[in-house]
């Protein structure tokens, strides 16, 4: 049985997941970095995926601040202009 897709209707709409808070990334860094908390497990308990806390963390070691500020750039992906 062979199914023409251009006459199927798609079945689902795309769903777009919600970005984490700013301040549960702030305190996910902030756990990883004071109390040794293993980056997946902040991850799991906050959240946020994994590999952008690994990223976060490590720009902020790298940046030489004290204290962590989380300012997302909404900018980057912006399709149409307003």
């Amino acid at each position: 049985m062979l199914i023409d897709s251009r006459s199927m209707p798609r079945s689902k709409e795309k769903k777009k997941r919600p970005g984490p808070s700013k301040v549960n990334v702030e305190r996910a860094v902030q756990e990883v970095l004071n109390t040794n908390l293993s980056i997946r497990a902040a991850a799991r308990q906050f959240g946020i995926a994994k590999s952008a806390l690994i990223r976060l963390v490590k720009n902020f070691k790298s940046s030489g601040q004290n204290q962590f500020v989380y300012n997302p750039n909404y900018q980057v992906k912006k399709v149409f202009n307003d």
